[in-house]
């Protein structure tokens, strides 16, 4: 079963080994490397969120064969799990058996006003320490504001700027929502379960960058639905 994996803002997708080596041998991760990111560091970053998708989409296509396969994103990556899935739909390609959306409200959420990335860098990198991922002492590093503020922004300008299409057919595979107690609130996450026909719900101890501080249980919870989702088909 291919896990297809979409990183959170300014990380590299290959980091998803942090977590990704407590997976069940069944399960075969393959990260999404964003333009600009990680092994792909250089690339002009995306201009607008339409082409992330499409490239996101080029790259699933390329690697996802024709057995059954799941998405799953963290943070900004899970709007793009969510666009990309609709994106699947209309192209009559195979739908995904179950996606994993982690550390994220829901996208109809997100308030036109949040727009950290317009932001001067100073205010712009306090925001982002309060997500944690990044110290006060870090942002202070002249090497990592070079290299990683403009990247961050370009991230962030692709969420903020992202706008949400109230759609009428409902995600029709299981969902899961997961999220650290510390990060977000049930309330904050709840709405995930309008977009879709089955959602499920798990909260870990931690913050936004939970699914580092608690891998194995977050593994394990992967790999325990997994093995429900395969059970299903089996019967």
């Amino acid at each position: 079963m291919k896990l297809f994996y979409i990183p959170h803002a300014g990380s590299s997708a290959t980091l998803m080994h942090k977590w990704s080596n407590g997976l069940d041998a069944l399960i075969e991760p393959i990260p999404i490397e964003l333009a600009g990111h990680g092994l792909r560091y250089g690339e002009r970053t995306y201009l607008d969120f339409k082409e992330a998708l499409e490239d996101i989409f080029e790259i699933f296509k390329a690697k996802v064969g024709d057995n059954d396969y799941i998405l799953a994103g963290h943070s900004m990556g899970s709007t793009f799990a969510y666009e990309l899935y609709y994106k699947i739909v209309s192209s009559g390609l195979k739908e995904p058996v179950h996606i994993f959306f982690s550390g994220s409200k829901p996208p109809r959420t997100r308030q036109e006003n949040e727009k950290i990335h317009m932001h001067d860098d100073d205010e712009f990198l306090n925001e982002i320490v309060k997500f944690g991922g990044f110290s006060d002492e870090m942002i202070k590093i002249k090497k990592f504001r070079k290299l990683f503020t403009p990247l961050l922004k370009a991230d962030y300008r692709l969420l903020e700027e992202y706008k949400f299409i109230d759609r009428k057919d409902k995600i029709k595979c299981n969902i899961s929502v997961m999220y650290g107690k510390e990060d977000l609130s049930f309330e904050e996450v709840k709405g995930w379960k309008n977009l879709a026909s089955s959602c499920s719900y798990e909260v870990f101890e931690g913050g936004h960058f939970y699914i580092e501080e608690n891998a194995e249980k977050f593994t394990h919870y992967i790999n325990r639905i997994v093995k429900e989702e395969l059970n299903i088909r089996t019967k």
